[in-house]
């Protein structure tokens, strides 16, 4: 249709009409110049939606196909929907009579003789700007697609259900054959609140271990008071792998400190269950933390168990024993080592803390002795000086070198650190260059006023 290439008001209307017109050719053609590379024009949209009951099943098949451009969204590429998302149609504007009229034809539409029709119609429901006639999707819980079955699941459920739905109709779904179906039930039905708790804790127990994690994690989500006890016990099954039982942990953090006796049985578990048993119990929420649990998180082979025992013992750094302090610098870990410079830093000066520190300045990783050497002049144990101007002299690393001189600039100023400064400046980056030479300059200014005032006459 030549017309129909032209993006004009008087072309768009011309095609609009055509979409009226008696022959269907002529109908087909005027609906695909719609669709062709453009948004939907606003005053296309409704007129095709109305050709959902046309008799050509050709013409209903392409109209079902671009029902979310009618209701102002362009879809490009896969489109991939979950559990009860709901898009919202943008950039249209209906009165309630127009709405009325869309309900009645998209509705109308899921009982057409083609599948292709029904399928199409189905799939967006996502964006319509109302929610699907529960009656209308009951017959597609028969449907031998899978597919099918999973959309209907999905187009049942709406935010405006919360709490209510026809739960009977529902139950049928727990014994569907698919895995798929019952796991979208389970997201579904979420919004339905405490009514969702009967179908919940009958998929809790299903053979697919998927559904049942989903179905219990759900009961936690809602916090149903049986839910801990659906994953105390999952947490004791053999069917359960240790990275599903990590999963189900994680759950208890919806019912906060009355979990803490799960979360302890769990530790004792060890294995992944246990790092995150210990990871929850260490992040906070449920109760007090032993000081013990965490100094065990240190040495604990899971990277996010070191990492969040090591957030609390920075937290309570100034509570954390010198015999801690030597476990954590014999550590293999170097985060362990790292989070060590950070609590010497924060805590009390200390005969053990000075002798930790010095003995940082010798660790094997770059990383522990650059933030080590940036210590010392916070802390300034015995010797410090002598360790920076050896770094600043004999360390291969620039960065190294880098942090010895940026910590020697805060060192009194003696003959001995600024003739280590002043070796060092030609090498130095330029922010460190500046502070070397701001302390050489106030270096020989006190120089020459002490020289001033030894001339001074008595």
């Amino acid at each position: 249709m030549v017309i129909g290439k032209y993006n004009t008001p008087e072309a768009i209307e011309a095609v609009v009409l055509c979409l009226k017109d008696a022959d269907a050719q002529v109908r087909q053609s005027a609906l695909v110049s719609l669709t062709e590379d453009r948004t939907m024009p606003m005053e296309a949209r409704l007129p095709v939606v109305r050709l959902l009951k046309d008799e050509n099943v050709h013409i209903r098949r392409l109209a079902s196909s671009v029902l979310p451009d009618c209701m102002g969204l362009k879809l490009r590429g896969r489109i991939s929907m979950a559990g009860n998302v709901r898009i919202r149609a943008g950039g249209a504007s209906h009165n309630q009579e127009e709405l009325d009229e869309l309900r009645t034809l998209i509705n109308g539409a899921l009982a057409d003789a083609d599948a292709s029709v029904r399928m199409n119609v189905l799939n967006a429901s996502f964006c319509y700007p109302f929610a699907l006639d529960k009656n209308a999707l009951l017959p597609f819980f028969k449907e031998e697609s899978d597919l099918l079955r999973i959309m209907a699941v999905r187009a049942y459920f709406s935010p405006e259900d919360e709490g209510k739905a026809n739960v009977g109709v529902l139950e049928a779904l727990i014994q569907d054959k698919s895995p798929q179906v019952r796991l979208e039930l389970v997201k579904g039905v979420l919004v339905l609140l405490n009514e969702a708790e009967p179908i919940l804790r009958k998929l809790a127990s299903d053979t697919d271990n998927a559904v049942a994690l989903a179905a219990i994690e759900g009961c936690a989500k809602l916090r149903i008071p049986a839910g801990m006890d659906l994953i105390s016990a999952a947490l004791e099954d053999s069917r359960f792998n240790e990275s599903e039982k990590s999963s189900l942990c994680r759950a208890l953090r919806f019912y906060g400190e009355s979990a803490r006796p799960v979360l302890e049985k769990a530790l004792v578990s060890g294995g992944m269950l246990g790092s995150q048993a210990m990871s929850m119990i260490l992040g906070g929420g449920f109760g007090e933390v032993p000081m013990e649990l965490a100094i065990r998180g240190i040495a604990s082979n899971a990277i996010d168990t070191r990492r969040t025992a090591l957030l609390y013992l920075r937290r309570h750094g100034a509570d954390v024993q010198d015999a801690t302090l030597k476990e954590m610098l014999n550590s293999p870990y170097i985060e362990v080592r790292l989070a060590l410079v950070d609590i010497l830093r924060i805590r009390k000066k200390s005969t053990v803390g000075d002798e930790l520190a010095k003995d940082l300045c010798a660790d094997d990783e770059i990383r522990v002795r650059n933030n080590a050497l940036r210590l010392l002049s916070s802390i300034r144990p015995d010797g410090w000086v002598d360790i920076l101007v050896l770094a600043l002299q004999e360390e291969e690393n620039r960065d190294l070198r880098e942090a010895a001189a940026s910590s020697l600039c805060a060192a009194p100023r003696e003959d001995k650190t600024i003739e280590a400064l002043r070796a060092y400046l030609p090498n130095a980056s330029p922010i460190v260059a500046r502070r070397i030479e701001t302390c050489i300059r106030l270096y020989e200014n006190a120089k020459q006023r002490n020289k001033n005032v030894v001339k001074q006459p008595q």
